[in-house]
């Protein structure tokens, strides 16, 4: 697994931000149903960009619409 860290802090001086740590994980498409329902969600629509482009595989964003399950 890929881990990815990254530290926003080029506004630390700015009373409007906060600095703190952010851990991204890269997931596979084939992942997210899986994920979303472990996590006590249902999967309604899953889209490619935010036009609501159907997603398929040549799609570089995952825009996901969840419920609760």
């Amino acid at each position: 697994m890929r881990r990815i860290i990254i530290s926003i802090d080029n506004f630390a001086s700015e009373p409007d931000f906060v600095v703190a740590p952010l851990e991204v994980r890269s997931i596979f498409p084939q992942e997210l149903p899986l994920l979303v329902s472990l996590g006590g969600l249902r999967l309604v629509e899953r889209f490619g960009d935010w036009s609501g482009r159907p997603f398929a595989v040549d799609t570089p964003l995952q825009l996901c619409i969840c419920e609760s399950a």
